[in-house]
């Protein structure tokens, strides 16, 4: 007698492994995807909320400076500009006119929330949900005291790695004398 292999279209075992072994491979690639994918879109959240606290400070400084200029002036005894700046560091204990500028000049550390969107500020000892932010500011005075250097630091720690955002702004003594 004579035997008739079958001419069967059926896969064979190797075959079956090796379509496996890629299927295998292609859902581990799309896995590793989304985890990169997800770590990236942390990652850009947290530096534009990082943007988000260093343009805060920054906007309030600058307010603070504008209003200032526009309110006081030397004739009447109050605020100049020097003296706007020589408040906003003194840190000897004296009395301080612009205690906001001095609290500004702190550093805070400082978190998003996102429930309701607003920045909430505490003690870098508070163990708060959410709280990741550190926030320094300093200045450097140029030019003999008619410009400052303030510069805004934003750090936080994300995956064991430390990260930051710097933001730099030249302010001026810009009302005119006449």
């Amino acid at each position: 007698m004579k035997k008739h292999f079958s001419q069967s279209k059926a896969f064979s075992l190797l075959e079956t492994m090796i379509g496996s072994a890629i299927l295998i491979m292609v859902f581990a690639a799309m896995v590793n995807l989304g985890v990169i994918s997800s770590r990236s879109s942390i990652l850009s959240r947290d530096r534009t909320e990082a943007y988000l606290i260093a343009q805060d400070a920054m906007e309030q400084i600058k307010g603070m400076r504008d209003w200032v200029l526009n309110n006081w002036s030397e004739a009447s005894g109050g605020p100049t500009w020097a003296r706007f700046w020589d408040d906003s560091s003194n840190i000897n204990g004296s009395n301080n006119e612009f205690s906001e500028i001095q609290n500004q000049l702190v550093s805070n550390c400082v978190f998003i929330d996102h429930q309701t969107g607003n920045l909430q500020e505490a003690s870098c000892s508070t163990q708060l949900s959410g709280l990741k932010f550190k926030r320094d500011i300093t200045k450097d005075s140029l030019l003999a005291g008619n410009e400052y250097k303030v510069t805004v630091k934003v750090s936080w720690n994300e995956l064991g790695q430390e990260r930051s955002v710097v933001l730099v702004s030249y302010l001026t003594d810009y009302k005119p004398r006449y």
